[in-house]
């Protein structure tokens, strides 16, 4: 899917470009993005470790990656940007626990919220006055984490049932994309990147 996405993304750019046509920006502008990306690969991982491991009912949930960025053009072609994303996956399973010849069913619940915030260099190669296909390049910082909770009164977790290694505070994004606008200061958008959690996504886009 991902290869089918980018092949259409180079497409477009590639019709996208024309001399003779207007530039989508001015220097100067400001650019707002939000959008919603696929997949939340952690929490494949985390429902897989947790059916491993634990002999109860899995259940699973997640949120994005979904984020926003703003940019500001310098020229037509560069802006300079940051780039904030967020995701989160939990895992929750019950288990039946006996203590003193006393059975009773826990609900066990871990949880991997986090977060990437990146400066970006971004790079606008169409000659569109609606359509702008994009690179962008970002360094940055990584929050990431496991927390774990449990109705269980004595807290009996065993945290190796589902652990993850979140070693490392460094972020770096590298997408392409593209936006179409609707209105003169109003469009869609779509891309693929890897780092920064998604690898395709959509969204919205707002310039000023």
């Amino acid at each position: 899917m991902v290869k089918k996405l980018l092949a259409m993304l180079i497409l477009i750019s590639g019709f996208a470009y024309s001399p003779a046509k207007a530039q989508v920006y001015d220097g100067g502008e400001i650019l707002i993005d939000a959008y919603y990306g696929y997949p939340n690969l952690l929490t494949g991982f985390m429902r897989t470790a947790a059916e491993m491991d634990v002999s109860g009912n899995v259940s699973v949930r997640s949120f994005g990656p979904g984020g926003a960025k703003v940019e500001y053009l310098l020229t037509e072609r560069i802006g300079f940007g940051v780039h904030f994303n967020y995701a989160t996956s939990v895992v929750e399973y019950e288990e039946d626990v006996t203590r003193g010849g006393e059975t009773n069913t826990y609900t066990y619940t871990a949880s991997a919220p986090r977060w990437r915030v990146m400066p970006t260099i971004n790079f606008h190669m169409g000659s569109s006055d609606k359509v702008d296909p994009y690179i962008s390049l970002g360094v940055g910082y990584r929050s990431s984490g496991l927390e774990y909770s449990t109705t269980d009164p004595e807290g009996d977790f065993d945290t190796d049932d589902i652990n993850f290694n979140f070693d490392g505070s460094l972020a770096y994004r590298a997408e392409f994309g593209i936006r179409y606008f609707i209105m003169d200061n109003l469009g869609i958008h779509t891309f693929i990147g890897i780092g920064g959690g998604a690898l395709s996504g959509a969204g919205v886009s707002v310039k000023f």
